[in-house]
C-alpha cells in the first residue's frame, strides 16, 4: 500500500513538472513596449483666397484629410474670405460659405486674420468695417491660449491696413505681457503676414521680445508659397503656402507653389512640422473589401480569357498589319464597359481603331473582337511588344468608376539568319571578332505582363556557326550574378540562366547553361520543369564568362555543338528560341526571350546553313 502511494505521489509530481515545462514553452516571449508620450497634433490650414471658386475644393478637400488624421486643432492661417468689397453682404456671404466648409471639420479651430479679412476696398486705416465684421463673425484680431505643455499665440499684422503689415507697439506690449504671463515650456506664434520679410514692420522688435522665452516656431503664410526659413536665436520662421488660394506658379511643388496643409507634431519640448499636399490621405473606407474582391477578379484574367489570341511577324524585313482577335471576359455578375488601346503610344506600333469599346454581359467566358495592328519597317533594337490595356470600367459600391487595367503582350515572331563564320573566335567574354560586329542580335523581351517586370534593357544574343558549332555571344544587363546549387535547391531553375531551344521532328530540347556555376558545362533538361538533378550535361562544349558589375553587364561567350542542337542536319528551318533567365540571388527569377517560351508554336525560326557546311 505505501508503495502504491509513493507511486502516487510520484506520477503527480511529474505530471506536475511537465504541465509546468509545457506552460514555460508556451509563454510567449516579451519585448519593450514604446515610451508613452505626451504628444499632440496641430493642423494648420493656408490661403484659401486669391483664387478661383475651384479653391473651395481644394479647401474641401483639405478638410476631409484632415478630420482622417485627427489633430488636437486646426489653425487657418488667414485670408479666409476674398473680401475687397464694398459691399458686405458679400463678405457675409463669403465669411458664412467658408465657415459651413470648416464646420466640417471635427476637431476646434482657430484662425489668425488676413489682409483679404479685415482691409475695406479703399485701403482707408480709418475705416473698419471689416476688421468689425471679422470679430462679429471670427473672434479676437490677437489672442493666445494654452493646449497641454504649450502655449499659442495668434498675432495680427494688418493694424495698419496697409500693403506693408506693421505690428503695433500696442501689440508689441500685449504680445510681451502674455509670454511673461505664461509658464508653458513651448510656444508658437502664428501671423498672416511674414513680418521678417517685409522691411519697416517692427519685426526687428518682434524678435528681440520672443527670443527671450521658449518660442519655437514663428508660422505665416499669405504668399501663396511653402518654404523653411531662417532658424535664428533657436526660433525657427516658417512660411505655410497656400490651401485653395491660387498657386501663382505652376510647375514643380519643389517651387514651394502647391496646394497643401502641414502638421505640426509636439511632443515635450520637441516638435516636427510635416507638409502634406492635398489629396494624399483617405479614409480607411477607400477601398471596401466587397470591391475588392470583384476589382481581384478582373485582375486575375488570364491572357486566354482577356487578351489577344493572335501574333505577327516582327516588323524587321518589311512593315506588318494584321487582323488580332480579341477575347474579352467578364466575371462579374454586373455587365461592364471595356475599352482596349495600346498602352504604350510612342512605339511603332499603330491600333485600329484607337480605342475599342466593348460592352461585356455579366458572367460572359469569352467574347469575341478584333483590332488591327500594324507598323512600320523598323530597327530591331526599336522594336518592342505591342501592349495593350483593357480598361474595364468598374462602378464600386460607392457610385464611384474605377478603371481597373488588364495589360497583355501581343506575340511577335521573328526569323533569323544564321551566318557562317571562317573567323577563329577566341571564347574570352569580349566581342572583339569581325563576326561579333557583323551580326544583328536577338533581342529578348518579356512576353507576358507582371508587375515584377524589371526595367532592364533587353539583352542580346549573337548567332553564328561554322562547320562544327554554333557560336554564340550575350549581352546581358545584370549586376547581381547568382548559381543555386541543385543540392540546395532542386525545384526548378533558381540562378543566372541562358537556355537556348529548337523543335527537331516535334520533340523539344532545352540546353540549359549556367554562366556562373563552378564547372564550365551545359546541360539537356528531362523537361520544361527543368530540375537540374535531372539534366544530363553534354559533350564538347566551352564557354567564358565576364563580368562589368560598374557597367551592370555580364558577357557570355561560348560554343554548342550542331548536332546537340539541330540533330543530323537536314532541316534547314528549324523552329528555335534563346531566353535569358535573371535572379538576383533571391527567390524570383526574370525570364527574357527571343520567343514567347510557353508554347513552340510561337517560336522564332532560325535558318540554318543545313547542306552547305
Amino acid at each position: 500500500m505505501l508503495n502504491l502511494k509513493k507511486s502516487f505521489l510520484f506520477n503527480i509530481s511529474l505530471l506536475f513538472i511537465l504541465i509546468v515545462l509545457f506552460s514555460l514553452s508556451t509563454i510567449a516571449e516579451t519585448v519593450t513596449p514604446p515610451p508613452e508620450k505626451n504628444a499632440f497634433r496641430v493642423a494648420i490650414i493656408g490661403d484659401r483666397t486669391g483664387g478661383n471658386s475651384e479653391g473651395l475644393k481644394i479647401l474641401e478637400r483639405a478638410i476631409y484629410e484632415i478630420n482622417q488624421l485627427d489633430p488636437d486643432f486646426v489653425i487657418h492661417i488667414g485670408d479666409k474670405v476674398q473680401g475687397y468689397t464694398w459691399d458686405q453682404d458679400e463678405w457675409i456671404r463669403e465669411a458664412d460659405e467658408f465657415k459651413s466648409y470648416m464646420s466640417k471639420l471635427t476637431m476646434p479651430w482657430y484662425s489668425a486674420e488676413g489682409n483679404h479679412d479685415v482691409t475695406n476696398p479703399f485701403r482707408d486705416p480709418k475705416d473698419r468695417t471689416y476688421e468689425e465684421l471679422t470679430k462679429k463673425y471670427f473672434g479676437p484680431l490677437y489672442y493666445s491660449f494654452d493646449y497641454k505643455n504649450s502655449h499659442f499665440i495668434i498675432m495680427y499684422t494688418d493694424e495698419a491696413m496697409k500693403s506693408v503689415p506693421v505690428i503695433s507697439d500696442n501689440q508689441l506690449q500685449w504680445l510681451k505681457s502674455d509670454l511673461e504671463n505664461t509658464n508653458k515650456t513651448n510656444i508658437f506664434i502664428f501671423m498672416h503676414k511674414p513680418i521678417w520679410d517685409i522691411e519697416n514692420s517692427n519685426w526687428d522688435k518682434f524678435h528681440e521680445i520672443i527670443k527671450k522665452f521658449p518660442v519655437r516656431a514663428v508660422i505665416a503664410g499669405h504668399f501663396h508659397s511653402y518654404s523653411k526659413g531662417f532658424n535664428k536665436d533657436g526660433i525657427q520662421y516658417y512660411l505655410i503656402g497656400p490651401t485653395g488660394a491660387e498657386a501663382y506658379m505652376l510647375g514643380s511643388p519643389l517651387t514651394g507653389y502647391f496646394h497643401h496643409y502641414s502638421i505640426l507634431s509636439i511632443d515635450g519640448d520637441k516638435f516636427k512640422m510635416a507638409v502634406v499636399k492635398v489629396g494624399n490621405v483617405e479614409s480607411d473606407d477607400y477601398v471596401l473589401s466587397e470591391d475588392y474582391d470583384k476589382i481581384w477578379k478582373i485582375t486575375q484574367l488570364s491572357p486566354e480569357k482577356t487578351g489577344a489570341s493572335d501574333w505577327l511577324w516582327q516588323p524587321v524585313l518589311k512593315p506588318i498589319s494584321g487582323k488580332i482577335e480579341l477575347n474579352v471576359s467578364n466575371p462579374l455578375d454586373k455587365d461592364i464597359h471595356v475599352q482596349v488601346q495600346l498602352s504604350d503610344k510612342k512605339s511603332t506600333w499603330q491600333m485600329s481603331p484607337k480605342i475599342l469599346d466593348i460592352n461585356v454581359p455579366a458572367k460572359s467566358d469569352t467574347m469575341k473582337a478584333e483590332i488591327t495592328l500594324s507598323s512600320r519597317k523598323a530597327k530591331p533594337e526599336e522594336i518592342i511588344p505591342p501592349e495593350l490595356d483593357f480598361v474595364y470600367d468598374y462602378v464600386n459600391s460607392k457610385g464611384q468608376h474605377v478603371p481597373v487595367i488588364v495589360k497583355n503582350r501581343v506575340l511577335l515572331r521573328d526569323t533569323a539568319n544564321i551566318r557562317i563564320s571562317n573567323e577563329n573566335i577566341k571564347l574570352d567574354g569580349f566581342k572583339n571578332e569581325t563576326v561579333w560586329q557583323k551580326l544583328s542580335p536577338l533581342y529578348n523581351y518579356t512576353w507576358v505582363y507582371s508587375v515584377y517586370e524589371k526595367p532592364d534593357k533587353p539583352p542580346r544574343v549573337y548567332l553564328t556557326e561554322d562547320a562544327k558549332y554554333l557560336y554564340f555571344f550575350a549581352e546581358v544587363m545584370d549586376d547581381k550574378y547568382a548559381y543555386m546549387k541543385p543540392e540546395k535547391y532542386n525545384k526548378g531553375i533558381l540562378s543566372d540562366a541562358i537556355i537556348f531551344s529548337t523543335m527537331i521532328k516535334d520533340k523539344r530540347q532545352d540546353i540549359v547553361i549556367f554562366p556562373f556555376n563552378d564547372v564550365k558545362s551545359a546541360l539537356l533538361a528531362k523537361d520544361t520543369k527543368f530540375i537540374p538533378s535531372e539534366m544530363t550535361a553534354i559533350t564538347d562544349f566551352d564557354y567564358a564568362v565576364r563580368t562589368d558589375q560598374k557597367e551592370g553587364y555580364y558577357y557570355c561567350e561560348g560554343k554548342i555543338p550542331l548536332k546537340t542542337l539541330f540533330g543530323d542536319g537536314s532541316l534547314k528551318s528549324v523552329p528555335f528560341n534563346v531566353g535569358i533567365v535573371d535572379n538576383d540571388q533571391e527567390a524570383f527569377i526574370y525570364l527574357r526571350s527571343w520567343a514567347y517560351d510557353r508554347d513552340p508554336k510561337y517560336w522564332g525560326i532560325l535558318n540554318t546553313n543545313a547542306g552547305s557546311r
